[in-house]
């Protein structure tokens, strides 16, 4: 396993009425994230720097660049980068703790779906897409009808308690996307994740019962 982080990126693409958000589910065949929904994202590639080169001098140009690719892509929803890039809110990084199997540090973007857009999998790495209520997906995952990443539980919850797409915006524009670096623990055999109140999230620590916590390396155990 390597200390080295992957860049990558995630979009939030939301709709009002009903107030809902693009989501993906993953082949069963990949080696990272099998059967999870997720929102729209991946690696920030090297065409994704030179796509802005001499566009923005905005540091997260190339995040803003890729996460609208990812939605294209997996999705198949058009998005116009040159009145896009700047309009995307970024909600949060998050870096995986160092030792983990694929340590990303992604950063997760707010952004607008465009009117009447009707999502279409790639079919491939994605096998089916929906918008969602954030609600809804947070109920399925309770009663056991999809596994979701910890990342994405989390901000799902934002969502839900921000309460509209508007909201959203408003409140992720009005302050500094926070930096999460979630600490992975055992607590009697079982996976946790801890992250740092300052975050902003409504939880500080979250259970991961789908995984063998005991053979995973990079959980230390805490006695309670």
């Amino acid at each position: 396993m390597s200390n080295l982080s992957i860049p990558s990126a995630s979009l939030l693409l939301l709709r009002t009425d009903p107030f809902s958000v693009l989501m993906g589910k993953r082949n069963e065949g990949l080696v990272f994230g099998a059967n999870h929904w997720v929102f729209p994202g991946g690696r920030i590639d090297a065409a994704d720097h030179t796509a802005v080169a001499g566009v923005s001098n905005d540091p997260l140009a190339a995040a803003r660049h890729a996460a609208l690719r990812e939605a294209h892509e997996e999705a198949a929803i058009e998005l116009d980068v040159a009145s896009n890039l700047h309009a995307l809110v970024p909600l949060a990084r998050w870096i995986a703790p160092a030792g983990t199997s694929r340590r990303f540090d992604t950063w997760f973007f707010l952004g607008e779906a465009p009117a009447g857009a009707v999502p279409q999998a790639d079919g491939s790495e994605i096998i089916e897409v929906a918008f969602v209520e954030p609600i809804a997906m947070l109920l399925k995952l309770e009663r056991a009808e999809v596994e979701l990443l910890p990342p994405t539980v989390l901000n799902l919850r934002w969502l839900a308690a921000a309460g509209s797409a508007a909201a959203a915006f408003q409140q992720a524009a009005a302050r500094t996307a926070p930096l999460v670096e979630p600490e992975h623990f055992l607590r009697d055999g079982e996976a946790y994740i801890r992250i740092d109140a300052a975050t902003g999230y409504d939880i500080h620590e979250y259970h991961m019962p789908w995984r063998k916590a005991s053979t995973r390396r990079q959980y230390r155990s805490e006695e309670r």
